[in-house]
């Protein structure tokens, strides 16, 4: 099971470049709700799809590399529901270092910003 991390864990893992921030809402929800702003987007529904993909097809499609299976990853959605379950998915294909951020409610709960 993956790593719930809090508000204060988020923003330093934030701090390092490497770290991949997954938003895993769907495209209409970035758009009324907004996002953090380092955040890249797999629509949980596509995640397992997503990660049997072709490097060239993924980063066609999402418009960023497709992450390795040891990078840093950290899923994030509105309330944790959907981050768990994505979460479970990529441990379940081979990711070893997935961990999940509760969500945008959370971020905004404690004073994060979120981009339109």
């Amino acid at each position: 099971m993956a790593k719930t991390l809090t508000y204060a864990e988020i923003n330093q893992k934030l701090k390092t470049p490497a770290v991949l921030l997954l938003d895993v809402r769907e495209k209409s929800e970035l758009q009324t709700d907004g996002k953090i702003d380092s955040s890249k987007n797999i629509p949980v529904g596509e995640v397992s799809t997503a990660l049997k993909m072709s490097d060239a097809d993924f980063k066609e499609k999402y418009g960023f590399s497709k992450p390795k299976s040891s990078s840093d990853i950290v899923i994030h959605c509105k309330a944790g529901i959907r981050a768990a379950n994505a979460a479970k998915v990529f441990i379940d294909s081979g990711y070893a270092n997935v961990q999940v951020y509760p969500g945008i409610l959370d971020w905004v709960e404690n004073g994060g910003v979120l981009n339109k």
